[in-house]
């Protein structure tokens, strides 16, 4: 039976590092080399187990996106070595789903803000317009959403669960623009399950973009970007000729 020896510190800093990035955590580096000194026979699955109960611990008490060495230290507390790997894989799955759930819900409650008091295609500007990553702390949020995406690949669990949302989301800007029908803003033969699914892809692409290449687009030039699709779309769509 072949054995893999617990990573050397180094690498074992490396390996928390990017565990939390995938919850968009950035930690102190002299926070990650304590916590490589410390946890010197963890496997790379227990490093990973660490990073996500201890993101799990932050989200529940309210600090998205800020753990602390004291929640490394907390959940370091029961060696992760007793754990079963399948017990292992779930508590991955369960902190990762979590964390999804928290930025889903923000996303939700504010499109529900913003869309309060408006009407028209500037509603539903202003609705995609809170999906963008225009702040840093919606950056954040964004890691956290592309991280799952990467995650799940391979996870049939986890890849139902982002269906689950993406269908939600669909069917808000789906029912948005029945509305703009009503009212004829759009045109009656248009396919809302189409101009949804272009919508979504439209955020996707800017928010993954800006993970990878933050330069890529600025606040100004992701508003830009929407309402320039937006104006075009209602105009070609008004045009019954």
């Amino acid at each position: 039976m072949v054995t893999t020896p617990p990573p050397i510190i180094f690498p074992r800093s490396a390996s928390a590092k990017i565990h939390l990035e995938r919850f968009g955590i950035e930690v102190p580096q002299e926070y990650l080399e304590a916590i490589a000194a410390a946890t010197d026979k963890f496997s790379g699955a227990e490093l990973e187990t660490l990073a996500s109960e201890a993101a799990l611990l932050a989200f529940d008490e309210g600090r998205p996106q800020q753990v602390t060495l004291a929640d490394l230290e907390n959940c370091q507390a029961p060696q992760v070595g007793s754990v079963g790997t399948v017990q292992l894989r779930r508590l991955r799955q369960s902190a990762t789903l979590f964390a999804l759930e928290q930025v889903f819900e923000n996303v939700l409650e504010d499109m529900k803000t913003c869309a309060e008091g408006r009407q028209g295609i500037d509603r539903l500007a202003q609705m995609i317009f809170v999906a963008l990553p225009l702040e840093e702390i919606d950056k954040a949020d964004w890691k956290v959403w592309v991280a799952f995406l990467g995650y799940s690949i391979g996870r049939e669990r986890l890849v139902q669960e982002h269906r689950k949302r993406y269908d939600f989301l669909r069917q808000i800007i789906c029912q948005e623009l029945a509305d703009l029908q009503t009212v004829k803003l759009i045109r009656a033969d248009l396919d809302l399950t189409l101009e949804a699914n272009a919508l979504i892809a439209l955020v996707d692409g800017i928010g993954i973009g800006v993970v990878i290449c933050p330069e890529q687009f600025s606040a100004d030039q992701q508003q830009y970007l929407v309402p320039t699709y937006q104006c075009f779309t209602a105009i070609i769509l008004n045009t019954d000729a």
